[in-house]
């Protein structure tokens, strides 16, 4: 998560965030770009996470409900 955050301020800012390979010779950001870019990305971007216990709950939830609607669907049909 935080890498792909790091990749959008580097798109965002165009400069790299790290003196890394991969940013040649390139100069980095400054910590003025820095708090600028994540100003940037919290005005656009908002994180959603889902506990695997929250995911499998509403699987559930979702698999009774189909279930409630097939047998509601049967009990109307053969009334």
């Amino acid at each position: 998560m935080r890498d792909h955050a790091r990749q959008l301020l580097e798109k965002h800012v165009r400069k790299p965030f790290f003196a890394a390979q991969y940013a040649g010779d390139f100069q980095r950001m400054d910590p003025e770009a820095v708090d600028a870019g994540l100003a940037w990305l919290d005005q656009r971007f908002h994180v959603i996470r889902y506990e695997v216990r929250h995911a499998a709950g509403l699987h559930r939830a979702m698999a009774l409900h189909a279930r409630q609607r097939l047998f509601l669907h049967a009990v109307v049909s053969t009334g």
